[in-house]
């Protein structure tokens, strides 16, 4: 089991998406996928910095060695996102 849980995110989202998402590899994993993974919903454009909490401690794959996080912002057409900060949390 993992010391860390969470992955948590401080962003401002200045586009019209309001979906973010974070996936992780452990070392025993060779690519990215679905269910090891996890996304959350985001206001579109307010422009105000915010804080997402990615909780995966109910995720049964969010064990071993993790090896590599992967952060998704938003998948948008126009607009910028601004990432203050990304940490682990227990």
């Amino acid at each position: 089991m993992l010391r860390y849980k969470k992955v948590k995110v401080r962003m401002k989202n200045n586009t019209d998406a309001t979906v973010a998402r974070v996936y992780f590899r452990r070392s025993s994993d060779s690519a990215y996928t679905d269910d090891r993974s996890l996304s959350v919903t985001v206001p579109a454009g307010d422009g105000q910095f915010h804080e997402y909490l990615f909780d995966f401690s109910s995720n049964a794959n969010w064990n071993g060695k993790l090896k590599r996080l992967r952060f998704d912002p938003i998948q948008f057409t126009y607009g910028t996102v601004i990432i203050e900060s990304i940490e682990l949390a227990p």
